[in-house]
């Protein structure tokens, strides 16, 4: 994937933002989008599994971010999705990523 990028940048090809499924989305894409200079987001389901963020000073998992955003009302009903969520920016082995944050899952 980072190499078909990387080819695509050479070629001259402009892009916005790069969309991925859950198998793509990991830290070494994140990583290579985010040190670009060429001004795209990465788009991209996360994992609720086993993968740590530092949020608020803690590593915690998806799960747990989502716990606690639901404790302190931070996350917003939407009638029109019929699901409650929230954005968080937090810190994903030294780089800030924002999540969008679903009540049953999560994207950068």
């Amino acid at each position: 994937m980072i190499s078909m990028i990387r080819t695509a940048i050479k070629k001259g090809v402009r892009f916005d933002y790069v969309l991925v499924d859950s198998w793509f989305t990991c830290f070494e894409l994140v990583k290579f989008i985010k040190t670009r200079r060429i001004n795209t987001h990465l788009i991209g389901m996360g994992k609720m599994g086993k993968t740590r963020y530092l949020f608020k000073q803690k590593q915690l998992t998806a799960r747990e971010i989502i716990d606690r955003l639901r404790k302190s009302k931070k996350l917003k009903r939407s009638n029109l999705l019929s699901c409650y969520h929230s954005n968080v920016v937090v810190d994903f082995n030294g780089i800030d990523v924002k999540l969008h944050e679903k009540a049953n899952g999560l994207c950068y």
